[in-house]
């Protein structure tokens, strides 16, 4: 691997973190309201 493609790689790694993040931070209210729905008993 060269210092290039590393750079590449660490850039294309960013951009799917930082997707991911967006994805959950959207989805966050959504994915905790079905968790205490599938279990009422559980404290955040």
């Amino acid at each position: 691997m060269t210092g290039v493609d590393q750079e590449k790689t660490s850039l294309i790694e960013i951009n799917i973190c930082s997707y991911y993040f967006e994805l959950i931070e959207k989805n966050k209210i959504k994915i905790l309201s079905t968790i205490l729905m599938i279990n009422p008993k559980s404290s955040l």
